[in-house]
């Protein structure tokens, strides 16, 4: 048996991960993506929940993107870092 501890991963690459990331219209379901706001800084990674087609056609409260990791996590879990 083993035991299974706990970690944080910490975002501190995401500008270098973001210069790789494609800007297209067409991104399928379960791709990468790189979420950027509207000033193109980017925020955060995930995978594409829907594809680009389907995104369309979602009302606003769907999900778009699994989320995995973004810059405001550490603004968020502050308290309970090490």
């Amino acid at each position: 048996m083993f035991a299974v501890s706990n970690f944080r991963l910490h975002v501190t690459c995401l500008e270098y991960l973001a210069q790789y990331a494609k800007i297209v219209q067409n991104t399928p379901e379960h791709q990468g993506v790189v979420i950027y706001s509207m000033a193109d800084v980017p925020l955060g990674f995930g995978v594409a929940a829907k594809s680009t087609q389907d995104a369309r056609k979602l009302d606003p409260a769907g999900v778009i993107v699994f989320h995995q990791a973004d810059a405001g996590e550490y603004l968020r879990n502050e308290d309970t870092l090490v």
